[in-house]
């Protein structure tokens, strides 16, 4: 009844892949596999999980994957606490402003003031001299 079902030309292609002796092939299977009371360590416990777990795991969702959108808050940006460091360092964030100042009107503002005390002597500086050409040949005196 079987080749009624079947075409004749897939049972032999089944026939082709049956082994010649069952017998030989379960034995060879059987020595293949250890029994287990000659298995050790950690495998042999009742409890073992495989060392590497699966991904689904432990992480659900990829980090790029995200399905929902992040909840990024608003507000006005006075109302906004800084927390940068570099703007709050008074040493190096100092502000710089540009002056510009007229010269006609400082010397107007100048002329009024009264002259201040020693003004108009230079100071007068000796008479220099080449390090070789120093009097008293370099010794002081």
């Amino acid at each position: 009844m079987a080749s009624k079902i079947v075409p004749k030309d897939v049972v032999g292609k089944v026939t082709k892949l049956m082994p010649s002796d069952p017998a030989g092939t379960a034995k060879s299977i059987l020595q293949k596999v250890m029994k287990p009371w000659t298995v050790t360590g950690p495998t042999a416990t009742p409890e073992f999980l495989e060392s590497v777990p699966d991904a689904n795991d432990y992480r659900k969702i990829a980090p790029a994957t995200m399905a929902v959108r992040p909840a990024i808050p608003h507000a006005e940006p006075g109302q906004v606490f800084d927390i940068k460091y570099h703007t709050r360092d008074r040493k190096r964030s100092v502000k710089t402003t540009v002056q510009e100042m007229d010269p006609v009107a400082l010397a107007a503002e100048l002329q009024g003031l009264p002259p201040t005390p020693g003004s108009g002597t230079q100071y007068v500086m000796g008479k220099a001299y080449h390090m070789d050409d120093e009097p008293g040949e370099g010794y002081a005196k």
